[in-house]
């Protein structure tokens, strides 16, 4: 077993490219055990992008990848599929926290939104991470990393004052949905904890 401050947390992490992953990955790092879940095939888009050792990409050599998911578990499931559904719902039943940053829609369009894993666990602590939230008028707008940087202000102080504005380099938005998720995901888990001993 790991030590650590969270030894003991179990977490499924269902995150893909940054921003789960990485919230993932700070509890991980903490000492909660984590099993990331890929789909089969191509597994998470983070493994296809750079950098790559020797500028070759390669799924199993991205060091965007191997640094979101150092410390964790793997395992592939179609969760399109009444077997993939049955694995993950064991997993969830075994879990405390469950991660991810799909667009708000696909959860439920699997059939896996957190009312119904919440019958398989009862005390679930589930995050969700999406780019506008999982209600409200913007709830279904694609986010990219450019569209982040300029609604949240950044982009406007980056770059030639007399010229236009310019992105931040790399995914510092999706880094710090993570961290942010991170917090909110420990203060779920405290709150839940605190609540058994009143």
């Amino acid at each position: 077993m790991k030590s650590g401050a969270l030894s003991g947390l179990k977490i499924v992490d269902l995150g893909h490219y940054v921003a789960g992953p990485y919230c993932a990955s700070l509890l991980a790092g903490l000492g909660a055990e984590v099993i990331k879940v890929e789909r089969p095939g191509t597994g998470d888009g983070a493994r296809r992008l750079g950098p790559f050792p020797g500028d070759k990409p390669h799924l199993e050599k991205s060091g965007l990848f191997s640094y979101l998911n150092q410390g964790k578990k793997g395992i592939t499931l179609n969760l399109k599929t009444e077997m993939g559904k049955a694995i993950f719902c064991k997993l969830v039943a075994e879990a405390d926290v469950l991660i991810e940053n799909f667009e708000p829609r696909v959860m439920p369009s699997l059939g896996l939104e957190y009312e119904t894993l919440r019958d398989v666990k009862p005390s679930l602590v589930m995050t969700s991470i999406s780019n506008f939230g999982q209600s409200g008028p913007y709830r279904d707008y694609k986010g990219y990393e450019i569209t982040l940087n300029a609604l949240g202000g950044i982009q406007s102080e980056i770059g030639d004052p007399d010229r236009e504005p310019v992105k931040l380099g790399g995914q510092q938005m999706q880094f710090q949905a993570g961290l942010a998720a991170a917090v909110a995901t420990m203060g779920a888990v405290c709150y839940r904890y605190a609540g058994q001993y009143q």
